[in-house]
């Protein structure tokens, strides 16, 4: 299974390289095939978690929950250094 984490990590690099101009012209064509290489790899793996209720349950808890917890401070954080040190420069 070590191969196809390497292959959705190829896909990756593909990304970065054709969003960043790093290839060249002639490796143009990678990018038809990089992200639905991905999802068919990341697919590979679909668990079913039964009904549509624990699903929504489950990916509240792992993706949610953690957005809400880093962006709040983040949020935070970022408001207080614009008003201490942008009011400063004024």
């Amino acid at each position: 299974m070590e191969f196809i984490d390497l292959a959705k990590g190829i896909c990756i690099l593909l990304v970065i390289g054709l969003h960043t101009g790093a290839m060249p012209d002639s490796l143009a064509w990678l990018g038809m095939i990089r992200m639905p290489l991905y999802f068919v790899l990341s697919g590979l793996f679909f668990k079913d978690y039964g009904n549509f209720r624990g699903s929504v349950v489950r990916k509240v808890n792992k993706l949610l929950i953690p957005f809400v917890f880093f962006t709040l401070p983040m949020g935070l954080i970022s408001i207080l250094w614009k008003t201490i040190f942008m009011g400063i420069s004024r």
